[in-house]
């Protein structure tokens, strides 16, 4: 399943794009520590070794929260992730 609407908000409200937000560019979800990721994760792919941007370091981060893996598969922000969110928190919702 899909995450839910108001999961999806929270992440808008944290200020944090999709993991695969401009696809295997050099931009990506603007976080450095992110792996590039041409297109959304669908399902829970076992063993985690999707791979869209083969040119670019890292798999798919299939266990992000930003991804659009199911509910169950998400456990992890990258740390540039976290630390983005708890900037955003600090300048705009503190």
């Amino acid at each position: 399943m899909a995450p839910t609407p108001p999961r999806r908000r929270r992440r808008s409200w944290f200020a944090l794009a999709h993991t695969f937000d401009g696809g295997c560019s050099a931009f990506g979800d603007f976080v450095d520590d992110t792996p590039a990721e041409k297109v959304p994760t669908s399902g829970c792919p076992a063993g985690g070794t999707k791979d869209t941007c083969p040119r670019d370091p890292g798999f798919h981060p299939i266990h992000n929260f930003m991804d659009y893996s199911y509910d169950q598969c998400y456990t992890e922000l990258t740390q540039g992730q976290a630390e983005r969110a708890h900037d955003y928190w600090l300048a705009f919702r503190a």
